[in-house]
């Protein structure tokens, strides 16, 4: 079941804020949610034309899930056009599907963006491959020229996770709470790397703390969903909660842990 929880939480790490931009947090405005869609739909255009399939695919994800998300939130605000701006994200992973880009010269396909997004997109492409010790060590090197990136922090603490570094993961973790502890992506990276070092309590409370701080967030909840169901006794009703919030707020199925839950 681990690795439903670092599959969704290196799928997170592509929304997470780049160098000298803020999360938003549940308490702030839709226009703050609204204009975090807008610049990840900008990306997601932007890597298609360059035909950067891989990544276009994945920004457009992130686009809709934040549309979706701002949806659910705060429904009356300009409903016509996130509406129409979650059909076309859809729309364009659809048509990105089968689409294969031809080879750029380090055999990704297409361009990267430069500067820290580039280090992002090279240490998530490397989480996807199951390349965790080499994301790692790229980002360690990142953050010797940028060492309060949080973002490149927290991505460091998902690598962690994903080779099994799970307290080197909380420590990442703790240093960026101990700066700011309403960092609900902070809390989240913490408690997936106590979840896999087995301290199940820990991981359940931090998971908690992360939706309490950001409620749309839905890998939180579906991670919390698999945390409840690992724990003993398990709480089907309480997972099944979870499970369908996190679907309501975007995140896709599951069927291993839906059959968990309707036995």
């Amino acid at each position: 079941m681990m690795r439903f929880v670092l599959a969704v939480l290196i799928c997170f790490a592509a929304r997470l804020p780049a160098r000298g931009e803020t999360a938003p947090s549940a308490d702030e405005p839709a226009s703050v949610r609204f204009e975090e869609a807008y610049k990840l739909l900008t990306a997601a255009d932007t890597a298609r034309d360059e035909h950067f399939a891989a990544r276009a695919r994945e920004l457009y994800r992130c686009a809709l899930e934040t549309y979706q998300g701002l949806a659910e939130r705060y429904p009356e605000w300009q409903p016509g056009v996130v509406k129409f701006r979650i059909a076309y994200c859809a729309s364009q992973i659809e048509a990105l599907k089968d689409e294969t880009p031809a080879p750029g010269p380090d055999g990704t396909g297409g361009k990267e963006p430069a500067g820290d997004e580039t280090v992002r997109t090279r240490a998530l492409r490397l989480l996807k491959n199951g390349q965790a010790d080499e994301a790692h060590a790229l980002l360690l090197e990142a953050l010797k020229a940028d060492p309060a990136n949080t973002a490149l922090r927290l991505l460091t603490g998902i690598a962690q996770c994903r080779a099994g570094r799970f307290e080197e993961a909380i420590e990442t973790a703790e240093q960026v709470l101990a700066e700011d502890p309403g960092q609900a992506a902070a809390h989240l990276v913490r408690a997936t790397a106590c979840f896999g070092a087995g301290r199940v309590d820990e991981a359940r409370r931090g998971m908690r703390k992360a939706i309490e701080l950001d409620p749309v967030l839905h890998e939180a909840h579906f991670d919390l969903a698999q945390v409840i169901l690992f724990a003993q006794p398990e709480n089907v009703d309480e997972a099944r909660r979870e499970y369908e919030r996190a679907l309501d707020l975007g995140a896709p199925p599951e069927p291993e842990i839906e059959s968990r839950l309707s036995q």
